[in-house]
């Protein structure tokens, strides 16, 4: 590939989904399996020139050209790009290489298998491992859940039986061993863990070996890239959030993934609700044309992915439909607020207002009961609203230290009570989390022939 055309590919790399599919809509011939006739090439070039701005006219004002200067700045700059992926195409870009090219700028999105996630082309060759492997019994079981790679950089994302995350190793056919760079993991009993490595770019078959005798087989195979969240299954925008629902029938269920269509400092934390107490409940409807309900299955691996299910269809249908009614964000935050610490059994009123992501939640007094000081707040919840605060989690300035919260009747928190030290006056502070519910519903037709 010469300079010219990687530099229409990294250009094309930054326009948005919408520009893209705008832009190649008006460049694909009308028969995308044949060269283009030189009727098709004119019509081509056409499209783009027809689309070029007119110079501005004698009677527009200077306030109409300030305003529409940068609306014409961003169009002249497709344009262009439209112009250079034009003359890619009549000097012979639908040759077999040609369509690859084309193929690759337009494949901006990958669906990873087992991690259930969507990620976006960085402009080199994806490759995953196609369905996730799991090794040992019950008890001692692990799950490679996902593997991608991109160029040099290989991922690997693991879940397991047990209290602690294993040492993993990458080794190749000659023996060569590659160790993690660094991994990360969840504490507790059923563990998770993220390895990274790097390794040559033509390295696709490889033994993972754990904690130093377990061995499994990876061979990896090129991610199907797709244009949009639509192609890759049924998609619903509601209140904000687009959701995309991904089905494959297996031997004796129907595995489903919700993609989350990614937005920077937001995460989906559960399709479902937290209840008073605090405990999650995932809230997914499964139903046929009948009205009857399929629970979802019980998922072995509590540690693992919160976008992925599964359930247990009618043999004789095929048809479903998958409805989402809330789901909880949540958004990461830094805001830092200091609270006075009044007299043991005495109140300060704080009637302070914090802008939190377009949310106001009010401080309304600290109340102190020995080493325990009792903030109470007010996120002004209302039914009305399709987002509501569910919680914000925070950070004391000393580590050790702990707090809790309390939801009230709308599940919203009103008062946190946070561990002080017995002389200080004051105490800062640090939200570091917003968690919302969101309400939908997010309603998917889905087939499992």
């Amino acid at each position: 590939m010469d300079r010219a055309v990687r530099d229409i590919r990294n250009m094309m790399q930054g326009l948005s989904d919408e520009e893209i599919l705008a832009l190649l809509d008006s460049l694909e011939s009308d028969d995308e399996k044949e060269s283009p006739t030189e009727l098709q090439r004119q019509r081509i070039k056409r499209n783009v020139l027809a689309h070029l701005p007119d110079k501005p006219t004698n009677s527009e004002s200077s306030k109409d050209k300030s305003i529409g200067k940068g609306r014409r700045s961003l169009k002249v700059k497709i344009l262009v790009i439209a112009a250079a992926v034009v003359l890619l195409v009549l000097a012979g870009s639908f040759t077999p290489t040609g369509r690859q090219i084309l193929a690759e700028i337009r494949e901006k999105l990958y669906f990873i298998p087992g991690l259930g996630e969507v990620i976006e082309n960085q402009g080199t060759e994806v490759y995953v491992l196609g369905e996730p492997i799991e090794l040992g019994p019950e008890g001692s079981r692990v799950l490679i859940t996902s593997i991608i790679k991109q160029g040099r950089s290989l991922q690997i994302g693991m879940s397991g039986d047990g209290y602690e995350a294993p040492v993993v190793t990458i080794e190749d056919k000659k023996g060569t061993v590659y160790e993690s760079s660094h991994s990360w993991s969840g504490v507790g009993y059923g563990w998770t863990a993220t390895y990274l490595y790097e390794i040559p770019d033509d390295l696709l078959e490889f033994s993972i070996v754990i904690s130093g005798s377990r061995i499994a087989q990876a061979k990896l195979v090129r991610a199907r890239g797709f244009e949009d969240y639509a192609e890759l299954g049924p998609t619903v925008y509601k209140n904000g959030l687009g959701l995309t629902v991904i089905a494959s029938r297996g031997d004796y269920s129907v595995r489903l993934n919700i993609i989350e269509h990614a937005k920077s400092g937001r995460k989906v934390k559960l399709y479902g609700y937290y209840d008073r107490d605090a405990k999650r409940h995932t809230y997914i409807r499964i139903t046929d044309d009948k009205g009857i309900i399929y629970p979802l299955d019980e998922y072995q691996w509590p540690s693992a992915n919160v976008s992925a299910y599964s359930f247990t269809p009618d043999p004789d249908i095929d048809e479903y439909t998958v409805t989402i009614p809330q789901v909880q964000l949540s958004y990461k935050i830094d805001k830092k607020v200091t609270i006075p610490i009044p007299a043991e059994g005495k109140t300060v009123e704080i009637a302070k207002a914090l802008d939190i992501n377009g949310f106001e939640l009010k401080l309304l007094k600290a109340e102190r009961a020995g080493n325990t000081l009792r903030l109470y707040v007010d996120t002004g919840y209302s039914s009305k609203r399709a987002e509501n605060i569910s919680v914000l989690h925070l950070a004391l300035p000393y580590g050790s230290y702990s707090y809790s919260y309390n939801y009230n009747e709308n599940v919203t928190v009103d008062r946190y009570d946070l561990e002080i030290r017995p002389g200080d006056k004051k105490v800062t502070i640090t939200f570091t989390e917003l968690v919302t519910s969101l309400k939908g519903p997010w309603e998917f037709e889905i087939s499992v022939k």
